[in-house]
Formats: structure tokens, sequence, C-alpha cells
């Protein structure tokens, strides 16, 4: 029986560029992860894993995008939300090797591990979520 397991992603937005996290394949992320059964609301959850993934703490803004995909016998569904940089120095955990921040313009062009909702009129739909 497939199981269904929901998760979120930051794009962590500080001084006009954007968070990006590099995974040893060479492939980007955004920090997130999977809801849990003691996490009160996906926006814990959020804001649970951007600090364990990177020692930051952030202001959600708005939702982004909806993604789903499948991950061996999960039907993973997610959101992902813009999040102002609000405190913190980077440390990554062990699933990241580096990290870099991206212009807008670029993120395009970027090679995620999953799409994220980072296709299409993300640049439209950040300016519009960010006024």
């Amino acid at each position: 029986m497939n199981q269904h397991d929901f998760g979120v992603k930051g794009l962590v937005m500080k001084n006009g560029q954007f968070l990006l996290l590099a995974k040893p394949d060479g492939k980007y992320d955004l920090p997130g992860g999977r809801f849990n059964s003691e996490d009160p609301s996906i926006m814990h959850t959020l804001t649970r894993e951007i600090y364990e993934e990177t020692r930051i703490t952030v202001k959600i803004i708005k939702t982004l995008s909806t993604w789903h995909f499948w991950k061996e016998n999960r039907m993973i569904h997610g959101l992902t939300f813009l999040c102002l940089y609000f405190s913190g120095n980077i440390i990554l955990s062990p699933e990241h090797y580096s990290y870099h921040w991206q212009e807008l313009s670029n993120l395009q062009n970027i090679n995620f591990t999953k799409p994220y909702g980072m296709k299409g009129d993300i640049h439209d739909r950040i300016q519009k979520k960010a006024q």
C-alpha cells in the first residue's frame, strides 16, 4: 500500500538573494523537510527544519507553490514558502556540503534535487509575494 507524507521547503531571502543548499550529488536543495506528528503546525515544521539544517531563523512570509513526487513507495506532497532571513550564522547539517546565495534571476537555471515549484513563473510569484 502506498503511503503519503507531507513536506515543506523554504526559499529564504536575505538582501535580495536566495539561499540554496548544495547536496553531495551536485544538485541544489532548499532547506526544509517532512512534517512529523510532534510538530504543532506546518509552519513549525518549516522553521524547525530550516534551523536544523542551517542554524538560522526565518520569518515565513507566504506560500509560493505546491508540489508532489514519488519517493520509493511514498507520495510526498508539499508546499514551498517564501521566508525572510531573521538571524544566525549558517552552520550546515551533514546532509549538505555548502551553501550559496543566488539572485532571483538565476533560480530558473538551478539544478534542484526535486522541482519544489521552482520553475515556471517563480519570478513573478516571488515578486508579488515579497511586496
